[in-house]
């Protein structure tokens, strides 16, 4: 197992939480400026409030479940058992071009973090099982 790959997944849940924080700080003042302001002057914090949230649940979200995958793919557990483990198939019900997506950040961080190089194919392979 790769201690680079446990590192990451700690920084990028620690990066869901405080982003998740700075989330409740903009939506309180957004509030406040909505009060005092008027909902014309409220649109730059909420466009704020927008963009931190989409990038909390796309980018940071599907990066950690990447890193997640790869390291099980290394650690030698099958994604059938991964899977039933978890009780959830986020990637069955998930858009074929965002689970592309994740099949190739899944081959890339094996690549980097592994010790023996792996092909796409194989990556595809595991993930069909």
């Amino acid at each position: 197992m790769s201690i680079e790959l446990k590192i990451k997944s700690k920084h990028l849940s620690q990066e869901a939480k405080i982003i998740k924080q700075e989330e409740r700080k903009l939506k309180a003042q957004a509030g406040w400026v909505r009060y005092k302001q008027g909902w014309a002057f409220a649109h730059t914090t909420e466009r704020k409030l927008n963009s931190i949230h989409n990038h909390r649940v796309i980018d940071v979200r599907n990066e950690n479940r990447a890193t997640f995958l790869a390291r099980a793919y290394l650690r030698g557990i099958p994604y059938s058992v991964l899977e039933a483990r978890h009780n959830k198939s986020r990637t069955a019900n998930m858009n074929p071009k965002l689970f592309d997506h994740l099949r190739r950040r899944v081959h890339s961080m094996v690549n980097k973090y592994g010790t023996t190089y792996v092909e796409l194919d194989d990556v595809i392979h595991w993930m069909a099982d």
